[in-house]
């Protein structure tokens, strides 16, 4: 499992540039160096296995306040799609999952320190999922499927981003984020 991960809320500019590259550091070059290690010796010795990244529902959409997470987490669920392609003739197999809200204390504290708490958050928590949950249906498709949707906000929002075109969804976005008290409260934040 490359599990790897915390998001840096906040707008783009509210950060240094050195955090959002410690944090792209942290949820995707991380788990892309370790799995180079372990993949090409898998390959050289003529063994199978498997790698399951965890990505994020956050990567299925454009999402203010976490730019850097939401990216980081589309980079590396395209990694894993793409080392799938060439995994499978030698026996590995490469699987993204993306769950939603998790029941953990992602959403209050991390390794950024601690992460604002946003309303716009809360009724997505209510649909938390528990790791045990996801680990539970990640353990049971590997070798079944390469991206896994667990939950229900992530189904969703697959579902939403297919019925709705990309620049229609960020021109909704984009023209209503200043109404959020959310989006009100980090604009004015730098750190």
């Amino acid at each position: 499992f490359n599990n790897a991960g915390y998001v840096l809320i906040g707008t783009f500019a509210n950060h240094s540039l050195e955090r959002h590259l410690a944090n792209l550091e942290c949820n995707v070059v991380a788990g892309i160096r370790l799995t180079h290690v372990f993949y090409s010796r898998l390959v050289e010795k003529k063994l199978r296995g498997a790698f399951v990244f965890t990505s994020s529902a956050g990567a299925l959409f454009p999402a203010p306040a976490q730019s850097m997470y939401s990216s980081g987490k589309a980079l590396i669920s395209a990694f894993a799609a793409s080392l799938a392609t060439e995994a499978a003739p030698y026996g590995i197999d490469v699987m993204s999952a993306q769950p939603g809200p998790m029941a953990t204390n992602f959403y209050t504290s991390n390794v950024s320190g601690s992460v604002p708490q946003l309303g716009s958050f809360k009724p997505f928590l209510a649909m938390a999922n528990t790791p045990d949950e996801v680990a539970d249906v990640v353990l049971r498709s590997v070798s079944h499927m390469t991206w896994l949707d667990t939950g229900v906000f992530t189904f969703f929002m697959r579902l939403l981003m297919r019925l709705v075109d990309v620049n229609a969804f960020v021109m909704l976005v984009r023209n209503t984020v200043h109404l959020s008290g959310d989006w009100k409260m980090m604009s004015s934040k730098r750190s």
